[in-house]
């Protein structure tokens, strides 16, 4: 197994924001793979009962990709472009893991890949997509707000 390393977290993003009452309050990991995460989605994410809803599956999977370009190139990246393939329902109330991974990395764009699989690892939703750098003026701005266990982000944890 490689070694992990936890991600940086903000207050109010939907997915991984800690003070989000709304958010899914996702942690990311990542490893020599890529990024990734294990959660439970609960039930008012669900667009069905048993079925969480499809923006929802696309948010997972967009942050999921996007960390790993981030931590792939050392620099924050936010999303040009994203392709969501839904290949079976999304379950609510199990366990779930959403896998990313940067696949190229240029000067002015990222592409990326990842999915989410059930505890069987079968492959419920994949996406791939285009991200860009975010500007260096305005990572500067938003490193500050991201935290770590007892403390605030540096550019050195992602």
């Amino acid at each position: 197994m490689s070694e992990q390393h936890q991600l940086p977290w903000s207050d109010t993003c939907f997915v991984c924001g800690d003070a989000n009452p709304f958010g899914l309050r996702a942690r990311f990991l990542s490893d020599e793979d890529g990024t990734f995460l294990t959660t439970i989605v609960r039930p008012e994410f669900e667009g069905y009962p048993g079925r969480v809803h499809g923006g929802v599956v696309t948010a997972l999977l967009d942050e999921t990709i996007g960390w790993a370009c981030s931590v792939r190139a050392h620099k924050m990246y936010f999303t040009a472009e994203l392709k969501v393939r839904f290949k079976h329902p999304v379950p609510g109330g199990v366990e779930l893991t959403v896998r990313g991974r940067c696949i190229e990395l240029r000067r002015k764009a990222a592409r990326g890949e990842g999915h989410i699989e059930d505890a069987a690892g079968t492959v419920l939703a994949m996406a791939s997509g285009i991200y860009f750098p975010v500007p260096e003026a305005e990572e500067a701005r938003i490193i500050p707000m991201l935290k770590m266990p007892g403390r605030r982000a540096i550019p050195g944890d992602f």
